[in-house]
């Protein structure tokens, strides 16, 4: 089960795949093993270009995570906004970080928001390598540096969700993956009006990460 760290439990493994291209590569004098999980600026790459386009990175929690037909419960939004382009390498902020909870009929039930929730990398920003820099694929997002924060809540009587989440990389077993995009997922989500018991939490459960994600809530 995961750790508790001041009741806020720990890190995600959000959005699962293959090392390259999925942004954890270090910087190549530094690499050592594909599957490193570093986060910092690449050395020796090319100066900034034109910027991609924002990006919008969603992963679904279902109810049993061994199971892809078991209802969604929760889903996790990350709005990028790139900052710098240094050659395959691009800069991105998370902008806005969106915590849904979902009902039994797929609605979403409750909203918090957080804008610019803090990376924990050097310089603040998830740098991704990509195939082509101008028209990033979603799977070379399948992997998120470590966050945590506060969400405010979009509803007045629902209580703020804290949150710490971290990404590592997810391999296919010889059977084949659960969904088209699948990520392993080690999260916590916890209402701060109740600190002692997580509303949602796993421990590197298969998720899906879907190719066309929500809308963002709106600000």
């Amino acid at each position: 089960m995961v750790t508790v760290r001041a009741y806020i439990i720990a890190s995600i493994v959000v959005f699962g795949g293959i090392a390259a291209g999925s942004g954890l590569a270090q910087r190549p004098e530094d690499l050592v093993l594909a599957s490193s999980l570093s986060y910092a600026a690449p050395a020796g790459a090319e100066g900034p270009g034109a910027l991609p386009a924002n990006q919008n990175v969603q992963v679904n929690i279902r109810q049993n995570s061994f199971d892809p037909t078991s209802i969604i419960t929760h889903k996790i939004n990350a709005i990028l906004t790139p900052v710098e382009v240094q050659g395959d390498w691009v800069a991105w902020e998370i902008s806005e970080l969106d915590l849904r909870r979902v009902d039994a009929l797929g609605e979403d039930e409750v909203m918090w928001g957080a804008d610019r929730p803090a990376i924990d990398t050097p310089d603040g920003l998830w740098w991704v390598e990509h195939q082509d820099p101008m028209q990033p694929i979603m799977e070379e997002f399948t992997v998120l540096p470590h966050i945590a924060g506060t969400a405010t809540s979009f509803d007045p009587a629902v209580a703020d969700m804290l949150f710490d989440m971290e990404g590592s990389p997810y391999v296919a077993p010889p059977q084949g993956s659960l969904f088209p995009i699948t990520g392993k997922l080690t999260y916590a989500l916890v209402a701060a009006d109740n600190p002692s018991e997580p509303e949602a939490d796993g421990d590197d459960d298969e998720v899906e990460v879907p190719m066309e994600p929500d809308e963002p809530y709106p600000a």
